[in-house]
């Protein structure tokens, strides 16, 4: 159910579109309505990286989001690992930059403006994206890569179509509702950053997010886990959270995101249902715990941890998830396989 009174739009190839079309469609024909806006800044993020990302995809180039959080040592290895050659920095971050260059002395640095040369009121030159969708839709876009909480962070090549996945899901007729209906044409609140998918955010403390959520008249918020509970514990986060029409957490970088469906069991908010396009299957590991694994499908066009995989025909998340007691087909993630492995063997 992909929201009957809203998709497909007229005229729209869902599922067949490239991303950067969408936005040159979007500027071009509707100028009037504003899309994207800036109403606080949580953290470092700014509208500098989908920028950059539009161009170099204009350019028909690859573009590396490397974390400023993680080591010096293990940027450098990404940077190795993509052949990287050219690093865009703000003057802010000029002496970080170089600490890492002089672990990749192949590596040159340049300069990009600040975000207020962006937003300049005069017109920009007009440089269309020149290739349809069957051209260029399994070409590589954005590197992102995973936390390295257990281990080096791994890099994550994201294709044009697997950057296009709500458009894919438009593009079901039978898809259940879930968060593509939630967000259409609602003012959402993002608070992860660009860097990984979902990434991490903890650089906003508590009441930032209160005050956001509060003045930013939003209908939809995407959060972190972490900062939906934080906001439960005071009046004030929940009656933030209250005041918005739907509350979503974030997925997992290495499968490109869940596709789960929305469910009406209010008490059993953190615990999730999986599309029955998702590809999901739980198999157990021990006492009530199972791993998530995904299995491919004929059409497995909404299963974008296949699409770097093409001779794989199931995909191990290694995460181990509970069944809700009561609800059956409800699931909440606990941990990684492997950290129960770990902690075995110590015992």
């Amino acid at each position: 159910m992909t929201g009957p009174d809203l998709f497909p739009c007229p005229g729209m190839m869902h599922g067949k579109r490239i991303l950067v079309s969408v936005v040159e469609n979007k500027a071009m024909h509707d100028m009037e309505t504003p899309w994207v806006s800036v109403p606080a800044y949580a953290g470092p993020k700014d509208l500098c990286y989908p920028i950059l990302a539009l161009a170099v995809a204009k350019l028909q180039k690859v573009l590396v989001l490397p974390s400023p959080l993680i080591t010096v040592d293990a940027q450098a290895r990404i940077l190795d690992a993509k052949k990287c050659a050219l690093y865009l920095r703000p003057s802010s971050m000029a002496t970080y930059v170089d600490s890492i260059i002089k672990e990749a002395p192949h590596v040159k640095s340049i300069t990009i403006p600040e975000i207020v040369k962006f937003m300049k009121e005069t017109e920009a030159p007009i440089y269309t994206y020149p290739k349809a969708w069957e051209e260029r839709k399994d070409d590589p876009w954005l590197v992102f890569h995973t936390s390295g909480t257990t281990d080096y962070p791994n890099p994550l090549t994201y294709t044009q179509r697997m950057m296009a996945l709500v458009d894919a899901v438009l593009a079901t007729p039978d898809a259940e509702e879930c968060f593509v209906d939630h967000f259409a044409r609602k003012r959402l609140y993002m608070s992860l950053p660009y860097l990984h998918v979902p990434g991490w955010n903890g650089l906003s403390a508590l009441y930032d997010y209160v005050y956001i959520l509060e003045y930013g008249k939003f209908g939809v918020a995407l959060l972190t886990p972490a900062i939906i509970e934080e906001l439960c514990l005071t009046t004030t986060g929940t009656g933030a959270l209250q005041k918005l029409e739907s509350v979503h957490y974030a997925g997992n970088t290495e499968s490109g995101g869940y596709l789960t469906a929305a469910h009406d069991k209010k008490e059993a908010w953190d615990y999730v249902a999986f599309s029955t396009h998702a590809g999901a299957i739980f198999k157990h590991r021990f006492d009530d715990l199972h791993e998530l694994v995904f299995v491919r499908k004929p059409d497995s066009k909404l299963l974008s941890m296949f699409q770097p995989y093409p001779d794989l025909d199931r995909y191990p998340t290694l995460d181990l998830w509970i069944e809700h007691p009561d609800h059956k087909g409800l699931s909440k993630t606990k941990r990684k396989t492997h950290i129960y492995r770990y902690m075995m063997d110590l015992a």
